[in-house]
């Protein structure tokens, strides 16, 4: 599914590449390489991503793989244009664009989500590529089936509004030049506890 709806995250897919190479000569051309975070994720951050991981890995049978770092969250995605922050001014900007955060292993527990380096996992990917699988013969079900199994997914940095009663955050699954899918997501604070919005903050498939 395409069209306009889904255009704010497209650039979220460059980052997952960037960070899965790390070369400085790629950063350069945003002249912007995310700098790792001088502190830990906080209890709220593991909160909202540990909600995420529930929400995904329902989403998504078998394994999966997920980057072991953050990227940064694309300035796109907290745009004005952006519906779903009619009315909402996200604060943190500037950490949340240009920072990462490493994931610990315990953020995991309990999921069946596996963290990876995704420089490692970069050379799996494109072996696995059913752009090119295809080409050589294997049939459709078995490529998709081998990309997804080598693919990865990446979540971004978060950004908070003043009163932390709200938190944007996009993530991204990589499995080939076209093969993937991600979006941004919206959460609110109610009763104290975090929850995904039902608001649609834009996504992409490929």
């Amino acid at each position: 599914m395409r069209g306009d709806r889904f255009s704010c995250s497209r650039r979220f897919v460059l980052a997952t590449l960037l960070l899965s190479m790390m070369t400085p000569r790629l950063f350069a051309s945003d002249q912007t390489k995310p700098s790792p975070a001088k502190t830990r994720l906080v209890p709220e951050q593991v909160a909202i991503y540990r909600i995420f991981f529930d929400w995904y890995a329902g989403r998504n049978p078998g394994a999966i793989r997920l980057a072991n770092r953050t990227v940064p969250l694309d300035p796109a995605n907290h745009s004005a244009q952006n519906p779903c922050l009619k009315e909402i001014k996200l604060q943190n900007l500037a950490d949340a664009r240009s920072t990462i955060h490493t994931l610990d292993p315990e953020m995991t527990e309990g999921t069946k989500l596996r963290l990876s380096d995704p420089r490692r996992q970069l050379a799996p990917i494109q072996s696995t590529d059913p752009s090119r699988s295809i080409r050589k013969g294997k049939p459709l079900d078995d490529a998709v089936r081998d990309a997804f199994a080598a693919g990865l997914l990446t979540v971004s940095e978060i950004a908070f509004d003043e009163n932390h009663m709200h938190a944007l955050m996009s993530y991204g699954f990589y499995c080939g030049s076209l093969c993937g899918h991600g979006g941004n997501l919206l959460f609110e604070k109610v009763g104290g506890k975090w929850r995904i919005s039902n608001a649609f903050c834009g996504g992409w498939v490929s």
